[in-house]
């Protein structure tokens, strides 16, 4: 998608600055988003203060690392702590004026309704599906991936639509269904290059040994 189309379609450049500050925590780009957010403080004195509080929340967003010693326990621990305060900031109505620091909010605590706001932003379910586990579920455990990727491809196309081929193979890999994985990819590429070349390499990493190709 051209964003910098869709600014312009928006509006001026207080709009576009929220627009792409909005499309930043989607994405899970923080410190992005908390320098663009510095500029929209600079710009509107009196959201300065929930402007310092929400840059603040996105800085102490836990994130497993490369090299961060700390364990899966104890960042849960931490980012449950950091999901309690995001929702007492929202209880409590510090982002009631300003509606887009309150939606942000919303998008930090995994909000359904405020993620299928941005649909358009979005663009498809496995983005949504991405954003709503990062800041709802950041551990998810591999096996519950499947249950997570189906309920998330249900909420992004409402029944307004259904899957698409590509949806069906990246569904049953979320399933860790590797023969269906083989089987949707023939019946959806235009050439059977992928479907061989990947079928070798699982049979080289002896994945294939139990079902009869």
């Amino acid at each position: 998608m051209d964003y910098c189309c869709l600014f312009e379609k928006r509006g001026g450049g207080s709009k576009a600055m929220k627009l792409n500050v909005t499309i930043l925590v989607l994405q899970g780009r923080l410190d992005e988003a908390r320098q663009m957010l510095s500029k929209e403080a600079d710009t509107s004195p009196t959201s300065a203060g929930m402007c310092r509080i929400m840059g603040e929340l996105m800085r102490t967003m836990p994130i497993l690392s490369p090299g961060n010693t700390q364990t899966l326990t104890e960042l849960e621990l931490k980012w449950q702590h950091w999901h309690e305060e995001c929702e007492r900031y929202l209880q409590d109505c510090t982002f009631a004026s300003n509606p887009h620091l309150e939606s942000l909010c919303k998008i930090m605590l995994g909000d359904e309704a405020a993620l299928l706001e941005q649909k358009e932003l979005l663009s498809n379910w496995y983005h949504f599906l991405v954003t709503r586990l990062l800041y709802s579920n950041p551990t998810v455990k591999p096996i519950d991936l499947q249950y997570y990727a189906q309920s998330s491809l249900d909420l992004f196309l409402g029944g307004e639509s259904s899957p698409e081929p590509l949806d069906n193979i990246l569904m049953a890999a979320f399933e860790f269904d590797i023969h269906q994985v083989i089987k949707e990819c023939s019946i959806a590429l235009s050439n059977w290059w992928f479907v061989a070349h990947l079928t070798d390499l699982l049979d080289h990493c002896k994945l294939l040994q139990s079902h009869n190709l």
